[in-house]
């Protein structure tokens, strides 16, 4: 996480939960750290987006980066769904 969004978080919490909630939360943050980036290792990613899914044939997959639109059914077991978005072109 970018430094400056972790300190964000740190006031926003700060902000809206009791002090002891604040103190139990973020001596967990290193941990939660430490887990993702091993998972994200384990996986061979090394940045977002990242997908990890069970394929039909129930093998663990996973990819770096945005697949392309086309392949998110397979990924996600959902159908597909129309997307009218020009912007989303590049990944058509």
């Amino acid at each position: 996480m970018h430094p400056v969004c972790a300190a964000s978080l740190v006031v926003l919490a700060a902000a809206l939960l009791p002090q002891s909630a604040l103190i139990s939360a973020t001596e967990h943050v290193p941990y939660s750290l430490t887990a993702n980036r091993s998972l994200m290792d384990a996986f061979g990613v090394n940045g977002t987006p990242a997908f990890v899914w069970k394929s039909a044939d129930e093998k663990v997959q996973a990819t770096a980066g945005m697949p392309p639109l086309s392949e998110l059914p397979a990924i996600t077991s959902l159908p597909e769904q129309p997307e009218p978005d020009h912007e989303l072109d590049r990944f058509r």
